[in-house]
């Protein structure tokens, strides 16, 4: 743990670094083994814990619809500094394109993921995967609402004829896989003898997940630290989700 950290800060340090895969997956790597190992089975259904996050998360969801309802077509444009000014300012379609499949594959890989663990924890490991994902969707909206970042392809002056252009921070696609992931990924410590073909798959969601978010920023869609505040956000909401089914 204290290797990836020191890696970690080395490059930050460096004038080299630059927001490449083999950073980010540091950054994925470092939060997702941050969490102790995980002793209970978080896998058990419990109708009244699981109906509280469900009812939860559906009116989160409830609240977002009618707050967007009221936004204005008005974004922000924050002050570039840092790593931020390595975004591309021209939104390259193809590229944007790319990361909607490579996060489809990565909540593909998530659900393929259940079929090789026990059959009495698969049904709560899609459960909680899926809560992960929608708890981790509404608070990004949220932020998203709030901080209403406009996007680095809308440059000053830039008319805005919709709220997806000014929804840039943080990154719904890189939150919202990162939090598919990481559940696969716990899901692989929780059991460690799984087949090879599953650790295969539990490791390419983690690097679809990474990909999707490094695609978003070479599309244009994002900046840098609105991938990275996203998937610390979906990292921090899985492990915090798990260690509830874990004490609940």
């Amino acid at each position: 743990m204290k290797l990836i950290y020191s890696i970690l800060r080395q490059k930050i340090n460096t004038k080299s670094v630059s927001m490449t895969p083999s950073l980010l997956c540091i950054i994925f790597f470092s939060l997702a083994f941050s969490s102790k190992p995980l002793k209970a089975q978080p896998y058990r259904l419990n109708g009244m814990r699981d109906v509280s996050i469900w009812a939860l998360s559906g009116t989160h969801y409830w609240i977002n619809k009618n707050w967007e309802n009221r936004i204005p077509l008005e974004g922000n444009y924050w002050r570039t500094v840092g790593f931020d000014k390595w975004a591309p300012t021209e939104l390259t379609k193809p590229l944007a394109w790319a990361s909607d499949f490579t996060a489809n594959a990565c909540f593909t890989g998530f659900g393929a993921l259940g079929f090789f663990l026990p059959q009495d924890a698969r049904l709560g490991y899609w459960q909680l995967g899926a809560q992960n994902v929608l708890l981790t969707a509404n608070i990004t909206q949220s932020i998203k609402m709030t901080a209403r970042r406009a996007r680095p392809f809308n440059q000053p002056g830039y008319n805005f004829d919709h709220k997806d252009q000014f929804y840039s921070f943080l990154s719904g696609h890189s939150s919202t896989t990162a939090a598919a992931a990481t559940t696969a990924w716990l899901a692989m410590r929780e059991y460690p003898d799984l087949r090879l073909t599953a650790n295969i798959i539990g490791y390419s969601t983690a690097a679809l997940a990474v990909s999707t978010a490094t695609l978003r920023v070479a599309a244009g869609k994002h900046y840098p630290s609105d991938v990275i505040a996203g998937i610390a956000l979906g990292v921090g909401v899985s492990v915090l989700n798990q260690k509830i089914h874990e004490r609940f």
